[in-house]
This record gives structure tokens, C-alpha cells and sequence, in this order.
């Protein structure tokens, strides 16, 4: 993984505030940043060569076909969920679905930042995201 990453976050645009918010140090920090819709990644207009993919769960329609999609276009990318109120039944099926890692989303920019350091390093390290396939959750 480069050191600065190549960084999308997937949101709905009423969420758009919170993640302007925090980009500038998550660009500083972290890497370059592209801000994409659900539906643009489901029609494939985003690029490829990702480094972290954040799905915003806010109001995602269907998460398994999201996952999938950015797996297909990015498949060496580390997926993150982002949600204010994580559950672990959530976090579990997001998990299932193949991705690295399941946060909070962080008030303060720089607790965020800390966040997405903490998986892009488990990434470096070859922890998270071992297999992309869908796993039977019942062991």
C-alpha cells in the first residue's frame, strides 16, 4: 500500500457536510480523497486502483451489491463502513460481505483520521479483508 493512499468515500449527499468537514485532514494525513454516490459506484463511474473504499451505511440501499460492485472495480482496496450508530449484528454481516473493518463515525476530524490510519495499517500488515468471498456466518 502507497503512502498516501488512494482514498473513496461513498455517501448520499445530505451526509456530504460531515465528510467535507474531515477531508482536508484525512488529505493531509492519509491521502488523496474522491467523494462518490451509491449510484455512481453501482453504474461504474468510479475509478479503479483504490487503496480504502468508506461506505457512509447512511441510507445505502442494498450493501451486499455496493460491496460486490466495489470488490469487482477495486478489488485490492480495503472497504471501511462508516456509520453514527454501529450495531455488531451490522457489523457482523458487513464482515460477512467482505469488508476490512466496521468504525464510528468520529465527531472530531482528528479521531477520524486515527481510525482510518489504524486499518490502513491492519491493511499494511496483511490483517482484514483475508478472503472476499461470502463467508456462512454460522461458522
Amino acid at each position: 500500500m502507497p503512502e498516501h493512499a488512494r482514498i473513496l468515500i461513498v455517501c448520499i449527499p445530505v451526509n456530504r457536510k460531515y465528510w467535507d468537514d474531515i477531508i482536508p485532514e484525512i488529505e493531509k494525513d492519509i491521502g488523496q480523497v474522491w467523494v462518490a454516490r451509491e449510484t455512481d459506484v453501482l453504474k461504474k463511474r468510479v475509478m479503479s486502483e483504490l487503496d480504502l473504499i468508506i461506505i457512509d451505511v447512511t441510507e445505502v440501499k442494498d450493501m451486499s451489491r455496493l460491496v460486490a460492485e466495489i470488490q469487482s472495480q477495486s478489488p485490492q482496496g480495503k472497504i471501511v463502513i462508516a456509520t453514527s450508530s454501529p450495531t455488531w449484528g451490522e457489523a457482523r454481516d458487513a464482515f460477512y460481505m467482505g469488508a476490512a473493518d466496521y468504525i464510528r463515525k468520529q465527531p472530531d476530524a482528528q479521531e477520524m483520521v486515527l481510525a482510518l490510519n489504524t486499518v490502513l495499517i491492519k491493511a499494511r500488515h496483511g490483517k482484514g479483508q483475508k478472503s472476499r468471498s461470502k463467508r456462512d456466518p454460522s461458522g
